[in-house]
C-alpha cells in the first residue's frame, strides 16, 4: 500500500472541503431561499422542498 506524503494528503483534505462548501452553498442556499417563500407556496410543495432537502443532506454526509 502506497503511503501518502503530507502535501497529498493536504491536496486531498482542501479537495474535500472545497467540494462540500460548494454542495452546501450551491445546492442548500437555493433550497432555503425558496423555503423562506413557503408561505406563498401550497403546503404539498413546503413538504417536498423539505424531503428533497433531507435528501440532498443525506447524500453530502453519507457520501463524502
Amino acid at each position: 500500500m502506497e503511503s501518502y506524503t503530507k502535501k497529498e494528503s493536504g491536496v486531498s483534505t482542501l479537495f474535500f472541503i472545497f467540494t462540500y462548501t460548494f454542495q452546501l452553498e450551491f445546492v442548500l442556499i437555493p433550497i432555503k431561499a425558496v423555503k423562506r417563500f413557503s408561505e406563498f407556496l401550497p403546503l404539498e410543495s413546503y413538504s417536498h422542498l423539505q424531503s428533497l432537502e433531507d435528501k440532498i443532506l443525506y447524500h453530502i454526509f453519507i457520501y463524502f
